[in-house]
């Protein structure tokens, strides 16, 4: 869940990016400089909120699907009789 407020923002950013170049097939391609320069112009923009907004939405899948993986590990170990499969297979 953590992991989320870290990675939301960058792809808050990401997102806009493709929105704003959407049917430009020349700015289609990525492009370190035009990610860097979208920050503070989002921000001058829109704000803080700009970068946080959906951010628990994003916390709740990922601590549903974190706590629904290692739930799962335990018991598709014992099933399977072998922790590696059973491990590989709930995703942890």
């Amino acid at each position: 869940v953590g992991a989320t407020l870290v990675t939301h923002p960058i792809d808050a950013v990401k997102v806009r990016l493709q929105l704003a170049t959407k049917g430009n097939a020349a700015a289609d391609s990525f492009s370190i400089s035009r990610f860097l320069r979208m920050w503070p112009s989002l921000y001058r923009q829109e704000g803080t909120a700009a970068f946080l907004s959906g951010w628990r939405a994003g916390a709740i899948r990922a601590g549903s699907y974190g706590t629904a993986r290692i739930g799962l590990c335990e018991p598709l170990q014992e099933a399977v009789g072998n922790k590696t499969v059973g491990a590989l297979v709930s995703g942890v």
